[in-house]
């Protein structure tokens, strides 16, 4: 297959370059970690706003990522449960100066994704770190798409689907299994017994009985009762 360099896959997992917002960070921090990030993401966009302006109304795009750095007279940990309340979606790290690991649990009680601890070097850590946390969300973002995209091709499919137990516990239903059944609202049927549903009890046991003893997938016609009462033949 083609291969991408390192800088142009990077982008495209992530899908475009990030943007960090660096909070709290004196300027010659703030210059070693740009450089750092930018050795990664070269086209990186690394903000460093005042102390009150990570406060705004939200109504700007979120970053991407968002380091809180240890400053004095600034409660860090106040700072992240601002941040985290602003910025649900986006993974803050802090930094934290070496004589206070004691800050380490607290930082992530208070919301943050993860922690360095502030050593000489520590803008060269930096970016593999931001690195491993925007793959993780932009695998996270992945997996959510596919649920959705399984829930919409679930809930609208015209034929009935289930999920059940090997009890036969309904765990999961569609509207059309509900509506098959006469059932105003599908997820009544959450917890309740498919078998229970099939007219003839010879039957619902048998049906159970292969179902739970077979690795293939098992197709039979039976006749069920619907909740008003009619009987009708279905496939499953």
């Amino acid at each position: 297959r083609l291969r991408l360099g390192d800088q142009q896959e990077r982008r495209f997992m992530v899908q475009h370059w990030p943007v960090i917002l660096l909070v709290d960070s004196e300027p010659d921090t703030v210059q070693a970690c740009t450089t750092a990030v930018c050795s990664m993401f070269p086209e990186a966009a690394v903000h460093s706003p005042p102390g009150q302006a990570v406060d705004g109304d939200g109504r700007n795009a979120p970053p991407d990522f968002i380091i809180v750095d240890h400053c004095a007279g600034v409660d860090p940990l106040l700072r992240i449960r601002q941040l985290r309340d602003r910025f649900p979606a986006t993974p803050i790290l802090v930094l934290i100066p070496i004589d206070r690991d004691d800050l380490t649990a607290p930082a992530l009680a208070a919301g943050a994704a993860d922690y360095l601890m502030k050593t000489r070097h520590v803008h060269l850590r930096l970016p593999l770190l931001i690195d491993a946390h925007l793959q993780r969300h932009a695998e996270r973002q992945r997996l959510a798409a596919s649920q959705q995209r399984y829930r919409r091709l679930f809930d609208n499919a015209p034929i009935g689907l289930f999920r059940c137990s090997s009890e036969g516990e309904l765990l999961a239903v569609n509207p059309m299994f509900g509506a098959i059944l006469g059932v105003q609202d599908a997820s009544d049927l959450i917890g309740q017994t498919i078998t229970d549903y099939i007219d003839d009890p010879d039957e619902a046991r048998r049906w159970q009985s292969i179902e739970g003893s077979s690795d293939q997938p098992v197709v039979c016609e039976v006749q069920m009762r619907r909740s008003d009462g009619d009987i009708i033949w279905v496939r499953i």
